[in-house]
């Protein structure tokens, strides 16, 4: 039953507007998003002339230890995303879901400025197209990347952008977004540095572009649950009061086990041994006296899969947990083991069975 535990979150959107400045705060549990626009003839286009996404953001912690999503565009494939995300004190640029890089896919890696531990306003700008990718922060050039291009997905179903936190709101990004932007074009580094400046001197930066913006979120609403859209597309972004996963995987997350550790033996043990109450339990009140234990056994370990597939399906509601098919896995085994407990403790009471039929213990009937 521990699958159930949404880990001390109470579903609430925890996003709130900056009150007095233009800007919006992300919390552990909270993300934006618009709804599914970007089709795939128009992310085909915008991935063979290239794009630029401009943000000002203030990361609230360097030393967070998971993998946060800062913006995202999705459509409902992992494998083709288009994200940047924060791990620990570095930003990452890349497509697809290799996040701990074990895969080594390509992506774009920098560090943030020393300025992030104060809270600061930090001018990201990054541009992208089939020649290679720029990434500036704070109008320096932080990394080049010749030949790599970034995407954005093209596949059957429209894409959607979310900030601060994945579509399946497991990867937050606490921290506060002052604007957001997406040009048609890749910029040049004489246009990057230009839109620093427009925005170090509090200036409309936009009247530097070549091409006006498909998306421009300036978050000066101060109040409300959507936030207007400055760029040429119809998009508006969302603040939904609760959230929740916008794409539901049934038991089809099996994460890679990359890296023993405390936490990873405590949810595995407790997928495990936690079922094996429940597979005893089972076993015990089915099983007759005199008929053969074997299927059961069976039944016993069908019924511990399918409380545990059920205990999945809810969590695929739930924007904190996985549904994953390894818990599904190491419950079924955990009721399995449970019942096959209940056969040798049988055994082992009446010293031996024959014929495959076991006698209840005193007490069972």
């Amino acid at each position: 039953m521990a699958g159930l535990n949404p880990r001390d979150y109470h579903f609430r959107n925890e996003t709130e507007w900056l009150g007095t400045n233009a800007g919006i705060r992300i919390g552990k549990y909270g993300r934006l998003h618009t709804d599914p626009f970007l089709t795939a003839s128009q992310a085909a286009s915008l991935n063979r002339s290239g794009f630029t996404l401009e943000m000002v953001v203030s990361p609230s912690a360097v030393t967070k230890r998971s993998f946060g999503e800062l913006i995202t565009v999705h459509d409902g494939n992992d494998q083709t995303q288009f994200l940047i995300g924060q791990w620990r004190n570095s930003l990452i640029v890349m497509n697809g879901n290799d996040y701990s890089a074990r895969r080594r896919e390509p992506r774009l890696n920098a560090d943030l400025p020393q300025s992030t531990n104060r809270h600061l306003p930090m001018h990201l700008l990054l541009a992208t197209s089939p020649e290679g990718s720029r990434l500036y922060i704070n109008g320096q050039r932080t990394v080049t990347r010749k030949g790599l291009g970034f995407t954005l997905p093209v596949g059957e179903r429209s894409g959607r952008l979310t900030l601060g936190n994945s579509v399946r709101a497991d990867s937050s990004w606490p921290g506060i977004i002052y604007s957001v932007a997406l040009f048609p074009d890749a910029f040049t580094g004489e246009l990057a540095q230009q839109h620093f400046v427009y925005w170090s001197k509090q200036a409309n930066s936009n009247q530097a572009a070549a091409a006006p913006p498909l998306l421009f979120y300036r978050f000066e609403e101060r109040r409300g649950q959507t936030v207007s859209n400055f760029g040429t597309a119809p998009v508006t972004l969302q603040i939904p009061d609760i959230l929740e996963s916008l794409e539901r995987r049934l038991v089809t997350s099996m994460p890679v086990l990359r890296k023993w550790n405390q936490a990873l033996v405590l949810d595995m043990s407790l997928n495990l041994f936690g079922f094996m109450p429940m597979g005893f339990v089972f076993m015990m009140l089915w099983y007759h006296s005199g008929r053969s234990w074997l299927p059961w056994l069976v039944l016993a370990t069908v019924a511990s899969a399918a409380v545990s597939f059920s205990i999945e399906g809810i969590q695929t509601w739930m924007p904190s947990r996985d549904s994953s098919l390894l818990d599904l896995i190491l419950n079924t085994s955990g009721g399995f083991g449970g019942a096959l407990c209940f056969v040798v403790y049988c055994h082992l009471r009446l010293k031996g069975f024959s014929d495959g039929k076991l006698a209840s213990p005193g007490g069972i009937q």
